[in-house]
């Protein structure tokens, strides 16, 4: 009796054990998934951008690399990973998450409107993920970090999510009335429009290209970049800062921001 069990116990492991490798050798990779488009890359960094319409499903594609995920509006979808029981996920509109891959899965839009995101892929090794002022990872945050409510409203407000050993992720808004804003990083740094209408890059004094929620610019350590706001209205970005970007004369300067609200 107790071979018999055994054998019954090893041969549904198997079986199990067969049927996720055979979704898993099933699975594409998400640069041949329809429904993610790729808007940017680097030696640091890939940026996709997930579409998929109300009742639509992804293919089975594999995350082979830790990622940075957050929706450009409310989110509400399964995720249905290979060999797990599919999870109901619902997600705030500009509310961040992070994944260390190494799996693949398929994402379900059960509901009637379209899921709109951005999936910001680590190509570096990520070590020793920790969360700094919010739970974004498992374990409480590092810091004691005060609330920025009113920040958001009128002024401006920088909020650190998490970091690792090699990447920092940080939220930014700026409130209402803030015409120009002046950006510089230490480090080579992504950022990803959350929020905010009618914004354009500034090059040499003189609006640039537009941008709109989405989109995506890399700044280089050191370099000045400023964003014009002729809307007045208030906007966000999700910073995602490189280790190794650092300029060559490793002088260290500190993160500047410069504010021409209107009234000024």
């Amino acid at each position: 009796m107790l071979r018999m069990t055994w054998l019954a116990t090893t041969a549904l492991f198997v079986a199990v054990l067969n049927v996720q490798t055979s979704e898993a050798q099933r699975a594409v990779s998400i640069t041949d998934e329809p429904h993610y488009r790729l808007i940017f890359e680097n030696s640091y960094v890939r940026v996709f951008r997930l579409s998929l319409t109300a009742h639509d499903v992804t293919l089975l594609h594999k995350h082979e690399r830790p990622y940075v995920y957050v929706p450009l509006g409310p989110a509400d979808f399964v995720d249905a990973v290979a060999g797990k029981p599919d999870a109901h996920v619902i997600m705030t509109s500009g509310q961040v998450a992070y994944s260390p891959g190494g799996f693949s899965h398929s994402i379900r839009n059960d509901v009637g409107s379209a899921l709109d995101s951005i999936t910001v892929e680590l190509l570096k090794p990520q070590s020793n993920p920790q969360n700094t002022c919010a739970e974004i990872v498992p374990g409480p945050p590092i810091y004691h970090c005060p609330s920025t409510a009113a920040d958001k409203k009128n002024g401006s407000s920088n909020l650190p999510l998490f970091k690792t050993g090699e990447t920092n992720v940080a939220l930014q808004w700026y409130g209402q009335n803030t015409s120009q804003a002046g950006i510089t990083y230490h480090l080579g740094t992504l950022i990803v429009i959350l929020s905010g209408s009618g914004l354009q890059t500034v090059e040499k004094g003189k609006p640039q290209g537009p941008l709109s929620v989405g989109s995506v610019l890399w700044l280089l350590a050191e370099a000045p970049a400023f964003i014009n706001n002729p809307s007045s209205e208030p906007w966000s970005y999700l910073s995602v800062s490189f280790g190794g970007t650092e300029p060559f004369y490793q002088q260290w300067k500190p993160r500047r921001m410069l504010l021409s609200p209107k009234s000024w």
